[in-house]
């Protein structure tokens, strides 16, 4: 089975792909940085900024970081990265076999990049190109055949006024920098319920999950979650929490007494800040708790006291 990742910043026809393709599952997915070098390294590592080390496209890996496409090359698969020379340092450093800055398509009907089918291949294509319309590549190249493809779309953070045509429930406007709009084929079921989050860490475990092969004790991602962490530059760090239908928003300032706490559901334009009042208190120091449950939740170090227990 070949596994295919493509990231885009054009709009999805999603009426068109759900005739084509039945197959198909939508999710929201959380992103761990504000930048893609760093997102791109937390998908192929299972961690979050913090641990990989990635903040910009100069910096390496963390010492303990292990890559999806290295994984994946030691069970035989090809891995071939497809973007704009922006990329391709940490692509390499992610193993990626082979590493272009074209399209893995000749034309809008034959793809002459791809490898030949018979082969297992993991491939990324970072998809740039408006004159290259997605959805005719995808549905005309029959690259989804006996392949599991996730597509993740950046246009939702750039287009908020057509949100609602990527099928993305913008509870808040400013979750567009944090959730974007993610669809699965031929993969495996995910459904989000009301006390379920995708994290972009979570997508390298569950295609191993998927593909039967054994996860490495370094990555912290999993199936289900009722929190996701997402990592700033400045060092704050925001979580989101589900509480029954509710869904928190949590900022934690670097050295800092004030924080952010709000009920994105609510409150979705994020006008009442709930960190210092009174009647929350109580909720507040229960969130906290979880916001530090959040945060051990990511230490992907086999501690020795426990380590054999």
């Amino acid at each position: 089975m070949n596994i295919i990742i493509i990231v885009t910043t054009q709009r999805i026809e999603i009426e068109t792909l759900h005739k084509k393709i039945h197959k198909l599952q939508f999710c929201d997915l959380y992103l761990a940085a504000e930048n893609w070098v760093s997102n791109f390294a937390s998908l192929f590592s299972g961690t979050l900024p913090s641990h990989h080390g990635v903040w910009n496209e100069n910096q390496s890996l963390g010492m303990h970081t292990v890559s999806f496409p290295k994984i994946l090359a030691g069970e035989g698969y090809n891995s071939l990265f497809f973007g704009n020379d922006q990329y391709h340092l940490i692509a390499h450093k992610m193993g990626f076999q082979k590493v272009s800055n074209k399209s893995p398509f000749s034309n809008g009907d034959k793809s002459s990049h791809f490898p030949a089918s018979d082969q297992s291949n993991f491939i990324f294509w970072r998809h740039e190109n408006d004159d290259l319309p997605l959805n005719n590549l995808i549905l005309n190249n029959n690259i989804i055949e006996h392949s599991l493809v996730c597509i993740l779309s950046l246009s939702a953070k750039k287009y908020n006024k057509n949100a609602e045509n990527h099928g993305l429930d913008h509870r808040s406007p400013f979750l567009n920098e944090i959730r974007v709009p993610i669809w699965i084929v031929n993969g495996p079921k995910h459904k989000q319920k009301a006390k379920t989050l995708l994290s972009i860490v979570d997508i390298f475990p569950i295609v191993l999950d998927f593909l039967k092969i054994k996860r490495p004790y370094p990555i912290i991602g999993k199936r289900h979650r009722n929190s996701t962490m997402y990592e700033h530059t400045d060092g704050s760090k925001t979580v989101l929490i589900m509480n029954g239908q509710d869904e928190f928003k949590i900022t934690v300032f670097h050295n800092q007494e004030h924080g952010e706490i709000y009920n994105i559901i609510k409150d979705p334009e994020e006008l009442h800040n709930l960190w210092d009042e009174p009647s929350f208190k109580s909720q507040k120091a229960d969130f906290l708790l979880q916001f530090l449950w959040a945060q051990l939740d990511k230490e992907v170090m086999p501690m020795p006291r426990i380590a054999g227990a």
